[in-house]
């Protein structure tokens, strides 16, 4: 299994294309220090925990530890974590604006 220093990163120097995600993760070496920016980069992880692939890892957002365990799970998801794709998809299926569903995603 891989070893990584997860970093979550809001820099795009670091993203990744959705097309890339995939070849992305596949190129990681064990013990590299890998930076996150996209939800779907952060999948990627996740399903290489579930798969027994990756050492299940920690990492830091907005000051506070967030672990993903052995089935890929994270036991905390804050608001304002990655939630781009879940805004987008409520304010679709809501027929709202994204400001609108970002307004309510943030009131749970």
């Amino acid at each position: 299994m891989k070893t990584f220093i997860v970093v979550i990163s809001k820099d795009n120097a670091n993203a990744v294309t959705d097309w890339n995600a995939r070849s992305w993760y596949l190129g990681l070496k064990d013990g590299d220090r890998v930076f996150v920016s996209t939800g779907l980069m952060l999948n990627e992880l996740r399903l290489g925990v579930r798969n027994k692939e990756v050492t299940p890892f920690k990492f830091l957002f907005n000051n506070k530890t967030i672990s993903c365990g052995e089935k890929g799970q994270l036991d905390d998801w804050p608001v304002g974590f990655m939630d781009h794709q879940g805004i987008q998809i409520k304010a679709l299926m809501k027929g709202i604006s994204y400001d609108q569903s970002k307004a309510e995603m943030r009131m749970r």
